[in-house]
């Protein structure tokens, strides 16, 4: 067995100065290929960049892992909807046995990750300790993945995913068996050209994640007297820190595209218990899609909201709301004045005052092109004061007579414009005046 070692562009023993300890776990990379090769295949495979590779591990060693592979169990099948599947996850890689904490040594190692980089262009790429999302994957009989596109950043690191590789273990599978890995150029229209790798013994499928990389597998359909298999798959993903080039993507989860109605389900057709089924099957997908994708948007709208409440009482309290001058301090939000400090028919403004006060001079402007002047009426702490503010800057005094404590200032305009009604703006808002700041003294 030849280490991966680089010779031109072959990988020969001869390159290496002497063995080290990564040099004995990329034995178990069973490949005899030029990376030129592998990277040729990989960067114009379509519909996205991938490769298939044949005995990728050696055979003594990837038969380890069969062994060591861990049994189905009920608490490892609990899928994203909270329900148990038929789809078994374990991510603890290095509790399984020696051959398995053998192959997360390596994978690890900086000359398997440049192995991966020569093929795939990618640079700097990183391992995942956590395995979120991969480690084995068990499948039984009738389970299937749906279209989908992964999540592309690690919850934990922040990392961007980048590159999937998905070694499968199962010895004599047969295609019509189902299970079959799929890569997708449109999702919603399917290609019989497009690519479907068998999940064949010791064979990976390596490729890159991206906005695009549709991928799946069919349903799995074993005849009676082999329904005692299941489909097994180690999924290794792989991460850069820094975002694919001028790639402006957002962080998401996984998305998927429901499976469509078989094709023979025409009118006219009597369905078959099997159809009822599968018909049932797919409704029963759809619903739980709708309510995962419901659950996200609604943790969205809470944490948006807490941190719009969080941003308000920063606002508060340092006086962003409102720009204010003097010994004032808002206790509470304003209402009816915008971040852009437009203010609407009626501003109430809740004070904090620290001493004694006899004047407030109101600073803001009306735009040119608003009708006519405002007429406002100024209260506060059951002292009202009526004043005409002309178009242009304008600065405005009121006398009060408070003292320390809490009071609220009402100020209400006599007359609104609306932009989008008049013709001059898409700014659908009722607009009295611009506020430029409230000075106390």
């Amino acid at each position: 067995m030849k280490l991966w070692q680089v010779k031109g562009n072959k990988f020969t023993m001869d390159a290496m100065h002497m063995p080290t300890h990564c040099d004995k776990l990329m034995n178990i990379v069973n490949r005899t290929e030029n990376t030129s090769a592998l990277s040729d295949a990989f960067q114009h495979a379509r519909p996205f960049p991938h490769v298939v590779m044949e005995n990728f591990l050696e055979e003594e060693f990837c038969q380890q892992l069969l062994e060591e592979f861990p049994s189905f169990k009920k608490e490892r099948a609990i899928d994203e909807n909270g329900n148990v599947g038929r789809k078994a996850v374990c991510t603890s890689v290095r509790s399984l046995g020696a051959a398995f904490r053998t192959l997360d040594e390596m994978i690890q190692s900086q000359e398997f990750l440049g192995m991966l980089s020569r093929i795939t262009g990618i640079s700097d790429l990183l391992y995942d300790p956590e395995y979120f999302g991969g480690g084995t994957h068990e499948n039984l009989h009738g389970q299937n993945m749906d279209t989908h596109i992964d999540f592309n950043m690690h919850p934990r690191y922040h990392w961007h995913r980048r590159l999937n590789l998905l070694l499968f273990l199962n010895r004599d599978w047969q295609p019509e068996w189902g299970g079959n890995f799929r890569l997708f150029a449109d999702p919603d229209t399917p290609d019989p050209t497009d690519p479907s790798v068998t999940p064949c013994f010791n064979r990976a499928a390596m490729f890159a994640t991206s906005e695009y990389s549709w991928h799946g597998f069919d349903p799995i359909h074993l005849p009676k007297h082999e329904q005692s298999r299941s489909r097994k798959s180690i999924a290794l993903y792989f991460y850069t820190q820094e975002p694919p080039q001028a790639s402006g993507i957002r962080p998401r989860s996984t998305i998927y595209k429901d499976t469509a109605l078989p094709e023979h389900l025409q009118p006219g057709y009597v369905l078959t218990k099997s159809d009822v089924r599968c018909i049932h099957d797919l409704y029963q997908r759809r619903g739980a899609h709708i309510t995962r994708l419901y659950e996200h948007e609604k943790h969205f709208y809470e944490r948006m909201q807490t941190l719009e409440q969080e941003l308000r009482t920063l606002k508060t309290q340092h006086n962003l709301l409102c720009p204010l001058e003097g010994p004032v301090t808002l206790y509470d939000s304003p209402t009816g004045l915008w971040d852009d400090h437009w203010v609407a028919e009626t501003f109430l403004c809740p004070l904090a005052v620290q001493t004694f006060l006899s004047n407030m001079h109101i600073h803001g402007s009306i735009p040119d092109f608003f009708p006519h002047a405002r007429t406002v009426t100024v209260d506060v702490h059951g002292q009202r004061h009526i004043v005409r503010l002309g178009k242009g800057s304008f600065i405005q005094q009121i006398p009060l007579h408070i003292s320390e404590g809490q009071y609220l200032l009402r100020i209400t305009c006599d007359t609104t414009f609306n932009p989008r009604d008049a013709g001059h703006s898409q700014d659908t808002r009722n607009l009295a005046w611009l506020l430029g700041k409230l000075s106390f003294s």
